[in-house]
């Protein structure tokens, strides 16, 4: 019978040394590497994610006072009458008003099964609501 090759049971210090001088030399140049490319930039690293500061919106002077403002524009919006489209037809009533007029025409009611498949359509392009008017 042939004898089979056996690995020897020793182990080759020199390929291991030459694998780890090898790794610490690649760990040495990469740090170099990235050295160099700070020192290129100015000696400092900026943020990666963070948007330079010329292209942040400025701080709001009175952001109490804009949100009261705010609110009081959209409340206005939605508490009066106004023509949307006076040649169509198509006016802006307030909102309560709107409620009160599907109550009188027995509008159909949508139950929560049917507000999930059927989602609302979007509003009117100025964020009020839009209704016809019979002329």
């Amino acid at each position: 019978m042939a004898e089979q090759a056996r690995e020897s049971p020793r182990i080759d210090t020199r390929r291991v040394l030459i694998a780890a001088a090898a790794i610490g030399a690649s760990v040495v140049v990469a740090v170099a590497v990235a050295w160099i490319f700070i020192a290129a930039q100015g000696g400092t690293v900026s943020a990666v994610h963070a948007p330079p500061a010329q292209l942040q919106p400025p701080p709001q002077p009175r952001p109490v006072q804009d949100l009261a403002a705010f609110r009081a524009e959209e409340a206005a919006k939605t508490s009066r009458y106004a023509w949307i489209d006076e040649q169509a037809g198509v006016v802006q009533i307030p909102v309560s008003r709107a409620m009160d007029l599907l109550v009188e025409r027995n509008a159909p009611v949508r139950t929560n099964a049917q507000a999930a498949t059927n989602p609302p359509a979007a509003p009117a392009a100025t964020g009020a609501p839009a209704a016809p008017v019979a002329r």
